[in-house]
C-alpha cells in the first residue's frame, strides 16, 4: 500500500506542483482544501481531497480522525498567506491575521498529529521564508516575517518533543517562488535567482523518501 502524506495548501501555486510530484512518486496524498470546488479539482487529478477549515480546530481534528486508517506518516504544511507592509505601517490586527494564516494553519495539524506520531513516528515539512530569518528583509513585510519566524521555532519545538520518538521536522526556505502570480506582481524583477516550484517539490519528495533520515532542521533553497 502507498505511504500516505497529508498536504495542506494543495490548491495553491506551490501546492499543485507538490501534490502532482508526490502522486507521481507513488504517495497517497491526503490533500486539504477549503472548498468543495477544490476537492473536485483535486479528485480530477486523481488526488484524494478533503474539505477542511484549517482555521477551525474542530474541523482539523475531524479530518485527522477520518484519515488515521490510512496511517499517515508525514505532513507537508504549505498553507499560508503574505502581506507586504513595513513595521511602521503594520497594526497588531495585521500581525494577528498573518499568524492565523501562517502559524495556526500549521499548528492545528501539528498539535493533533503529535500524539498519533508518538506511537509510530512521523515527519513534518514546513515552509519558511527568508524574511523570517533576515531582519534586513523582514522589516519591509513585518507581519509576514514575524509569523514566518514563528514557523522556525515551531519546528524546533517539534524536534525537541520528538527526540527519541522518531518524530522530526524540517523547514524549507525558498527564495521568491517562480509562479505566474509572482511574475505578474513583479514584472521587472530578475527571476534568475527565484526558486522553481518543481525544485521545492522534488526536495520535499527527497526528504520524505531517500532523504528521510536527514536531520538538518533548516534547508535553504535559494541562490542569492
Amino acid at each position: 500500500m502507498s505511504e500516505s502524506i497529508i498536504l495542506t495548501g494543495s490548491t495553491g501555486n506551490l501546492g499543485q506542483t507538490v501534490s502532482s510530484v508526490l502522486k507521481e512518486k507513488g504517495y497517497r496524498v491526503l490533500a486539504t482544501t477549503s472548498s468543495e470546488r477544490g476537492v473536485n479539482a483535486l479528485e480530477e487529478k486523481g488526488i484524494q481531497g478533503f474539505q477542511v477549515d484549517l482555521m477551525n480546530e474542530q474541523s482539523v481534528h475531524a479530518f485527522i480522525d477520518s484519515i488515521t486508517d490510512y496511517n499517515p506518516r508525514g505532513a507537508v504544511l504549505l498553507a499560508g498567506g503574505f502581506t507586504m507592509n513595513g513595521i511602521e505601517s503594520t497594526s497588531f490586527d495585521d500581525l494577528e491575521h498573518m499568524i492565523q494564516m501562517n502559524i495556526k494553519t500549521a499548528y492545528v495539524i501539528v498539535n493533533k498529529l503529535l500524539a498519533y506520531f508518538a506511537e509510530k513516528g512521523g515527519q513534518f515539512i514546513l515552509i519558511g521564508a527568508k524574511p523570517g530569518l533576515d531582519a534586513s528583509l523582514g522589516h519591509q513585510m513585518a507581519a509576514y516575517s514575524l509569523s514566518k519566524g514563528m514557523i522556525f521555532h515551531l519546528s524546533e519545538l517539534i524536534n525537541a518533543y520528538g527526540k527519541g520518538k522518531n518524530i522530526h521536522s524540517t523547514v524549507l526556505v525558498p527564495g521568491v517562488i517562480d509562479t505566474a502570480a509572482n511574475r505578474e506582481a513583479m514584472p521587472d524583477a530578475d527571476t534568475s535567482s527565484w526558486t522553481s516550484p518543481g525544485a521545492i517539490a522534488e526536495t520535499i519528495a527527497f526528504l520524505l523518501g531517500p532523504g528521510k533520515e536527514v536531520r538538518d532542521s533548516v534547508i535553504k533553497l535559494y541562490n542569492d
